[in-house]
């Protein structure tokens, strides 16, 4: 059946979810690499788990088919028309750090900010938490103002807070040292230093 991404991983056993993610994470990188390589397109521009979706179809123990879908490709000038006469705010939490600078004007997007919104697509599929919670005032915060970013949970060492016992069950599947390295890789503040889709892929 066909979830949100913030949804999908919810009543998985841990055993499937490594495996699940790694996969999910793939198909959104050749998305937008096939994005990147339309001359039509070339970037997304507004990439949340909000517009990604994942058809996921058990066939055994274990075993699942898996489907990723992007959605609100090409609606660039739509929520250009919507930020000039309807007030649409345009950014989200998982906008590129350019983008947030000025979160009441649209930006002109390129594939680095894809790139950035990726990161933080890594970041919430490994943690199961939307980023900031969702609050865009506190994105602009950390990531604008302290040049900060959420904390990547690699391993027991990275709670501080033994009290967020979410982090410690059983079921709760630590950030991959791979993909903990390719999160701040995409979350670099300058954009020329975050790494180009076809390396990720």
């Amino acid at each position: 059946s066909e979830f949100s991404l913030a949804k999908i991983l919810k009543n998985e056993p841990k055993e499937t979810k490594v495996r699940i993610k790694f996969e999910i994470a793939l198909q959104i990188s050749r998305i937008l690499l096939t994005i990147e390589n339309l001359s039509t397109l070339q970037k997304h521009g507004h990439l949340s788990s909000h517009n990604i979706f994942v058809n996921l179809k058990k066939i055994a123990v274990g075993t699942f088919e898996i489907m990723v879908r992007v959605g609100d490709i090409e609606n660039y000038d739509f929520m250009e028309y919507g930020s000039l006469f309807y007030n649409y705010r345009y950014t989200s939490v998982w906008s590129a750090p350019e983008a947030l600078k000025n979160p009441k004007k649209i930006q002109e997007v390129n594939k680095k900010m894809d790139v950035y919104s990726f990161g933080m697509i890594l970041w919430e599929i490994w943690h199961e938490s939307i980023p900031f919670d969702g609050e865009i005032d506190e994105a602009i915060q950390y990531v604008v103002n302290e040049e900060s970013r959420p904390k990547i949970i690699a391993s027991r060492e990275d709670v501080e807070n033994l009290e967020d016992s979410s982090c410690l069950e059983q079921s709760y599947t630590f950030c991959d040292p791979i993909i903990s390295s390719l999160i701040r890789k995409c979350w670099t503040m300058n954009p020329k230093d975050r790494p180009e889709l076809f390396d990720i892929c």
